[in-house]
C-alpha cells in the first residue's frame, strides 16, 4: 500500500505479543508514543545499553532514562509501525550471534536470531522501519553495506543485503555517490511510496566536511529490492568535529540529526542547512543511536467491483462499485478524501464514461462530491471530513461505461485503483491529482499537505492490522455479447365481409401473434385502409387486449377490434369507387422476420341499389320494375285479344 506515515501501534500490541509466544521470556507492551517523543540508545560499554526518553522540542531538553538493557550492545533503534515496538539490533558481535531485539515499555525481554545477514560486519550502527514494516539497517564497516530485515513483528527475521550504486538522477543539490557512510538512518514519508523507500542519513566528518546521504530503494517489498540509489551533498551548518549518531522525522516532515553530545540540529530543506535547536543536559553520550515514534493519522482503503450488467445493448454496461475508507491508525485522520480515475481504468478503445447512480454514503458519516464525474473530477468526497480512530465509511456508485460496437469491448479485466488521503491543510483536500496528458500508467500527485494516503486492495473488509494488506488493484470482466432475443410477430384478419354497401359500417378484428421463440418486448397491433382510387379511409383500431405496446410472450396474441365507413359508390370527382383495401400491421422491439409483419383485406362496393332496393344486397322491398315485351309477344296479344272478341260476337247472335 501507499503509506508515507508512521504512526504508533499500540491498539495491535496484543497481536505481537502473540506471535512472540514462541520465544523465551515475556514482552510488555509498546512504549506510550506521544507527539514529539524522541527515544534514544547509548551504549556507555559492550555489555550495556541505556534506553533514554527525550522531548527535544525544549531546549535544554531533559534526557529519561526509560530503562537498561544489560547483556548487549544495541544499536540500530527503529520504530515498527506494523505493531508500535521499538527494535533495535545487536553489536560488537559475529554475524552468526546476530540478533533482533523488541523493546516494550518496560523491557527488551524478546530477542530472536538474523538469518541470512551473509557478510555483515561485527558493528552495526543504522537503522530504519519502512511502513510496511521492512526493517533497513547499514553496517559500521568501510565500506558500508545495506540490508534489508523482514519478519520483524512475528519475531522471524530474515536479512538480505541490498547493494548500493551511485544515483544516476539525484535530486536537486545532490551528486551521486557509490557508497555510504553513516551512523543512522531514517525513513522519508514524504519522499515514499509502496514502491520506493527513501532513506536519509549522516555520520561525521569526511576530508573536513559532513554529508547529508540519500538511499533510494526501488522495490522494497519485492525478494530482491534494489539496487539502492545512492547520493549525496555538504550538510551545511553541521559541526565537524564529532558524529552524528541519530535521526528523525517529526510529524510536519521535519528532518532533524543529533550529535553524541547531546545538540539536535534541524534541516531546512529550502536552504539546505542545518541549524542547531536544542541543547541536553547531563553526561555527554558518547556512542548513540534514536529514532521517533509519532503517533500520526492512518488510512486503510478497499474497494469491491460486482459483475458489469449491459445497459441496453451488448456493448454498454453499468459496473457497481463500492469503496470503503478507514482510519485505522490512533488518532484523528482530518480532511480525508477518496479519489478516482476513472479515465485511467477504462482506458482501452476510449469508452464513454458517465455515473449512472450518484455516489451515496451506505455506512458511516462522509460527504459525498456532487460534482464527481471520475473523468475531470476524481474526488468521491468533499474533503472537509474527518475519521476519528476507528471509524470508517462505505460509498457505493454505479458506473455507465458505452463502447462504439461490440468489437470494441475488452476482453481483459478492467482493473480499478483508488486513493484514500489525509492532509492538515485548512482547505479542503482535492486528493492526488493527475498531470495532463496522462495515461493508464500514470502516477498520481500526492495533495499538499498530506499526512498520510492508501492505494487500494480489492476487497470489502479494512485489514485487522493497519495497513497489514498489500495493494491489489479491483478487477471486473465486461460479459461476452450474447445473442439478443428474438420474437417473430405476424398479423391476421378476420370478420370483415367481402362485399360492402356504399357508406356502410364495417368492422372485424385484427390478430398480432408473437410465433417466438423468445418473448416480444413493445408488441403493436394497428390497421389503414384506403379505397380503390388511393383515398385515405380512417379505420378505428380499439379494444386491444393487452394494450400496446406489451411484452408479449412466445405463442400469445394480441387482438384488436377494427372498425370503418365504406366509401360512396362514386368520390367528388364522379369516379366510380369499386372497394376498400385494409391493411394491418404489427412490430416489436426485437421482431426478426419483418416480412411478415403484415396482412390485406379487400372488400369489393357492391353496385346498384342501396338497402331497400332489391337490385341491391339485401334489398327486400321497394317499386319492380316492368319487363318489357318482345315484337313477337305484341303481335300475336293482339291476335288473341282480336279472336276472343270476334267470338264474343257471335255467341250473341246465335
Amino acid at each position: 500500500m501507499n503509506h508515507f506515515l508512521l504512526p504508533a501501534r499500540q491498539l495491535f500490541a496484543g497481536i505481537a505479543i502473540m506471535s512472540a509466544c514462541a520465544l523465551a521470556g515475556a514482552q510488555s507492551l509498546p512504549l506510550a508514543c506521544t507527539k514529539g517523543s524522541f527515544y534514544q540508545l547509548n551504549t556507555p560499554t559492550t555489555t550495556t545499553t541505556e534506553f533514554f526518553r527525550i522531548d527535544p522540542s525544549t531546549s535544554p531538553y531533559t534526557r529519561n532514562l526509560v530503562y537498561t538493557i544489560t547483556g548487549s550492545s544495541l544499536n540500530g533503534l527503529a520504530y515498527n509501525p506494523q505493531d508500535g515496538y521499538m527494535y533495535a539490533v545487536n553489536n560488537s558481535t559475529t554475524a552468526a550471534n546476530f540478533k533482533l531485539f523488541r523493546l516494550g515499555a518496560t523491557d527488551a525481554g524478546i530477542s530472536a536470531p538474523i538469518t541470512g545477514a551473509t557478510g555483515i560486519s561485527a558493528t552495526r550502527n543504522s537503522g530504519s522501519f519502512d511502513a510496511h514494516g521492512n526493517m533497513f539497517i547499514v553496517d559500521g564497516a568501510a565500506p558500508q553495506k545495506l540490508y534489508r530485515i523482514t519478519g520483524a513483528a512475528s519475531m522471524q527475521p530474515v536479512a538480505s543485503q541490498i547493494t548500493l550504486a551511485a544515483d544516476t538522477s539525484p535530486p536537486s543539490g545532490f551528486t551521486g555517490f557509490p557508497t555510504a557512510y553513516v551512523t543512522d538512518v531514517v525513513y522519508s514519508p514524504a519522499e515514499s511510496n509502496a514502491d520506493l523507500v527513501v532513506l536519509y542519513g549522516t555520520r561525521g566528518p569526511e576530508s573536513g566536511s559532513v554529508y547529508l546521504y540519500r538511499i533510494a530503494i526501488a522495490n522494497p517489498s519485492s525478494a530482491s529490492p534494489g539496487p539502492a540509489q545512492v547520493s549525496r551533498r555538504v550538510a551545511s551548518g553541521l559541526p565537524t568535529n564529532i558524529l552524528y549518531g541519530s535521526a528523525y522525522f517529526d510529524a510536519s516532515g521535519q528532518l532533524y540529526v543529533s550529535d553524541n553530545a547531546n545538540k539536535f540540529y534541524k534541516y531546512d530543506p529550502v536552504t539546505f542547512r542545518f541549524t542547531l535547536t536544542s541543547t541536553g543536559t547531563g553526561t555527554t553520550l558518547t556512542n548513540t543511536d534514536g529514532t521517533s515514534c509519532i503517533a500520526l493519522p492512518q488510512l486503510d482503503v478497499v474497494k469491491q467491483g460486482a459483475t458489469p450488467a449491459m445497459a441496453g445493448n451488448a456493448y454498454t454496461f453499468d459496473v457497481p462499485y463500492t469503496v470503503t475508507v478507514g482510519n485505522t491508525g490512533t488518532v484523528t485522520a482530518p480532511r480525508v478524501q477518496v479519489s478516482e480515475n476513472l479515465r485511467q481504468t477504462f482506458w482501452t478503445n476510449s469508452p464513454s464514461i458517465a455515473i449512472a447512480t450518484a455516489p451515496t454514503v451506505s455506512n458511516g458519516s462522509c460527504t459525498t462530491n456532487p460534482a464527481f464525474d471520475g473523468v475531470n473530477q476524481f474526488a468521491l468526497l468533499s474533503g472537509n471530513d474527518s475519521l476519528a480512530a476507528g471509524a470508517s465509511c462505505t460509498i457505493s456508485f454505479v458506473v455507465r461505461v458505452g463502447y462504439a460496437d461490440v468489437s470494441a469491448v475488452p476482453t481483459a479485466s478492467q482493473k480499478n485503483t483508488v486513493f484514500a488521503s489525509t492532509t492538515d491543510t485548512t482547505a479542503a483536500n482535492p486528493g492526488p491529482s493527475w498531470p495532463v496528458g496522462f495515461d493508464d500508467t500514470t502516477v498520481p500527485v500526492n495533495p499538499p499537505g498530506l499526512l498520510g494516503d492508501d492505494r487500494s486492495t480489492d476487497g470489502g473488509s479494512l485489514p485487522s492490522v493497519p495497513n497489514g494488506d498489500v495493494p491489489k488493484p479491483t478487477e471486473v470482466v465486461f460479459p461476452p455479447p450474447t445473442a439478443p432475443l428474438q420474437a417473430d410477430m405476424t398479423v391476421a384478419i378476420s370478420g370483415v365481409p367481402n362485399t360492402v354497401n356504399p357508406g356502410s359500417a364495417v368492422s372485424g378484428q385484427i390478430v398480432c401473434t408473437n410465433s417466438g421463440p423468445d418473448a416480444a418486448t413493445n408488441a403493436t397491433c394497428g390497421a389503414t385502409a384506403v379505397d380503390s382510387d388511393g383515398n385515405a379511409v380512417s379505420v378505428l383500431v380499439s379494444n386491444c387486449a393487452p394494450v400496446p405496446p406489451a411484452a408479449l410472450p412466445a405463442g400469445s396474441a394480441m387482438t384488436c377490434q377494427i372498425s370503418y365507413t365504406a366509401p360512396n359508390a362514386t368520390n367528388a370527382s364522379g369516379r366510380p369507387i369499386t372497394g376498400v383495401s385494409l391493411t394491418a400491421t404489427t412490430n416489436a422491439t426485437n421482431d426478426s422476420n419483418p416480412a411478415n409483419n403484415s396482412a390485406t383485406h379487400l372488400a369489393t362496393l357492391a353496385t346498384g341499389g342501396g338497402p331497400g332496393d332489391p337490385g341491391g344486397p339485401g334489398g327486400t322491398d321497394g317499386i319492380s320494375s316492368v319487363p318489357s315485351l318482345s315484337q313477337w309477344s305484341i303481335a300475336i296479344l293482339t291476335l288473341l285479344l282480336g279472336m276472343l272478341t270476334i267470338a264474343g260476337r257471335r255467341v250473341r247472335i246465335l
